[in-house]
This record gives C-alpha cells, structure tokens and sequence, in this order.
C-alpha cells in the first residue's frame, strides 16, 4: 500500500489507515473521499495511483480534500483486467453506486457504442461494468410461470455468467445477453471487449 499511500501524501488527501482479519488474512485498508464526497476503500493494493486532475469543470464546492481534483487509475497491464465483485439486494442502488465508480475510475459512463440504448452495461475508458441481470436464464413470464424470483439460483445462467467473465479476465471478448428491466425480456447481446477494470454487481456475482 505504500505507493498509494505516498500518492495522497503527495497530494494533500486526507486518508484514514486501518487492518482486519478475514479467514486468517491480513487485509490492509486505506479510506478516503472521492471529489464527490463518496467514501472509497482499497485493500491490499500497490497498483491503484492517485493521479491530479485539471481543476477545470470539476465539482470542488465541498470542501473535499483540499479542493484537489483527482481519479484513481488502474495500472494493470494490458494482458490482465482487475474484477471487482458489488452484491446487493434489489432496487438498493447498485447501479447508481457504479455510476459513480467509474467516474472515480476515470471517464464518463455510457452504453456500449452502437450497442442497444437499453444495455444495463457502463463503460467508461478505464471501466466496463456489467450488470449480472444480463444472466437471468428466464425473463419475466418465465419466472412468474415457474414461480420464482429472480433471487432464486434456478433464474440465473451462472454458466455462462462464469465463461463470460473467465474470458474477459483472459482477453477475449464476449456477446453479453441484455436483460430488459423496461419490457421483462431477454434482448440480442452487446459485445463487450476486456477492460482495464471489469465490475460486476448483482444479486449473485459471489
């Protein structure tokens, strides 16, 4: 962590320093507040710099960090692609939350170009995160038919939501189905090409 560490000393970022335990592993933490005010966390981490930002067209109102405008940019190679795992329940934000982190990320966040405009998908020039929706094996007649809920595992490809994602960790691209929360249908696929940082974020990306 000390590289990252040295980065926001650099800076002038305020940050706090803590450690925990999981399963018998020590997991180093920093915690500090992107531009916007959101609390971020990285654990056991050298490869995520802090790099500045031009002040220009920035929200610097908040009093945040000494005003400083900055992102965090992954420094993977270009051969691997860094997954980031986000569960949460139903309608409690998830996609809202990645909005936000791919702006931390660097980059504005948008539908794949070309792709459909109702693609659950953000891609950013650093971040590509993919909702796991996209893996529901039966839209919406189908579950209320078989009874069930798009909780339950029997709703859900994890096949080929693992395949797809293997392979975007190792390079290749994929045709990524597209579930329609407007209509409750399954839509022809976007082609998602590995990114520098893949998120995932659903009911079950565990």
């Amino acid at each position: 962590m000390g590289a990252v560490e040295t980065s926001f000393e650099e800076m002038e970022i305020e940050y706090a320093r803590g450690t925990v335990e999981e399963g018998g592993i020590k997991v180093d933490q920093l915690f500090f507040h992107d531009p916007d005010g959101f609390m971020i966390e990285i654990c056991n981490c050298d490869i995520l710099p802090v790099i500045p930002l031009p002040t220009q067209g920035r929200n610097n109102n908040r009093g945040i960090n000494s005003g400083r405008s900055y992102v965090i940019k992954s420094a993977a190679s270009d051969r691997h692609t860094v997954l980031i795992g986000l569960a949460a329940d139903l309608g409690c934000g998830k996609t809202t939350f990645m909005r936000r982190l791919t702006s931390v990320f660097g980059g504005a966040s948008e539908p794949p170009k070309g792709g459909n405009p109702d693609s659950n998908t953000i891609i950013s020039h650093t971040t590509t995160v993919v909702c796991l929706d996209d893996y529901h094996y039966l839209d919406r007649t189908g579950r209320k038919d078989k009874g069930v809920t798009a909780l339950d595992p029997r709703a859900n490809d994890f096949d080929l939501m693992y395949d797809q994602v293997k392979a975007i960790k190792d390079g290749i691209a994929v045709q990524k189905p597209i579930y329609n929360h407007v209509i409750g249908l399954l839509d022809p696929p976007d082609l998602i090409k590995p990114p520098t940082i893949l998120v995932i974020e659903g009911l079950h990306p565990m």
